[in-house]
């Protein structure tokens, strides 16, 4: 049974956890920004955390380039930008990221090409405009629960797979149990922390350094990306497929 002094709910947790960001990022230099219930390619983390690299924010910034924040887009985008000096054929992206030449040609590969991204040098032949380097140099996902630890590490597990680094906080009021199995945290490579009402964190299992996977870490970092550079902190999932969507894909269609 909790105690008193124990969170209610996990979204009690949240601004307590997201004050501690400089110790979950490991960092005392860069500007850790934090963000609340980002979907990751795989679930979604209750918080993320990211240190920038103001240098590609700038050069996107004075380019026009949007954030690409769908995972079939920035797959597209990432095979592109591989072979940045060719001419692509839409049936080579195609068999590269496992999509329909269909629906590559008349809406990712369009909407890239509006956005600036890429390039439409023939019929079904497209080029990659700039390297697409990612925007985010730290990324980092969290998990909070009250107790349920179990539930926690199979959450954070899923999100870790785009993350440089994996935590999973517990109520310091219910970490005991947690605390018995800090080999499964160990061989899963995610951190576990406690955390106590007042708001003070005790690592109990610090967080390694991860080898993400290279999409799903582009596309959290380019969906963070996008919150940053509207000022906000939480996602809006009706803006993703909506009318920003549909206003692309019409000036693709026209164009």
């Amino acid at each position: 049974m909790l105690m008193s002094d124990s969170f209610a709910r996990e979204a009690d947790m949240y601004s307590p956890v997201a004050a501690c960001a400089d110790i979950l990022a490991s960092t005392c230099g860069g500007a850790v920004k934090h963000f609340f219930q980002v979907k990751a390619t795989a679930g979604i983390p209750d918080l993320v955390l990211a240190i920038f690299d103001e240098e590609e924010l700038e050069c996107r910034s004075s380019r026009g380039l949007a954030p690409i924040v769908d995972a079939v887009g920035v797959s597209a985008m990432t095979f592109l930008a591989d072979r940045r000096a060719e001419v692509v054929s839409t049936g080579e992206v195609a068999t590269a990221i496992g999509m329909s030449p269909g629906y590559l040609s008349s809406d990712v590969l369009p909407c890239l090409a509006v956005a600036g991204h890429v390039s439409k040098v023939a019929r079904g032949k497209w080029q990659a405009n700039h390297t697409f380097r990612s925007t985010v140099q730290r990324l980092v996902t969290v998990e909070a629960k009250v107790a349920a630890w179990k539930r926690a590490l199979w959450q954070a597990q899923r999100h870790a797979v785009g993350a440089d680094m994996a935590w999973v906080i517990l109520d310091g009021a219910a970490v005991r149990p947690a605390l018995s199995n800090l080999t499964h945290f160990q061989r899963m490579c995610i951190g576990m922390a406690g955390l106590n009402i007042s708001g003070s964190l005790t690592v109990h299992q610090p967080a390694p350094a991860r080898v993400s996977r290279r999409v799903a870490r582009t596309v959290l970092a380019e969906r963070v990306t996008r919150l940053h550079l509207l000022g906000e902190s939480e996602w809006e999932w009706s803006s993703m497929f909506g009318s920003d969507r549909s206003r692309v894909k019409a000036a693709a269609t026209s164009s």
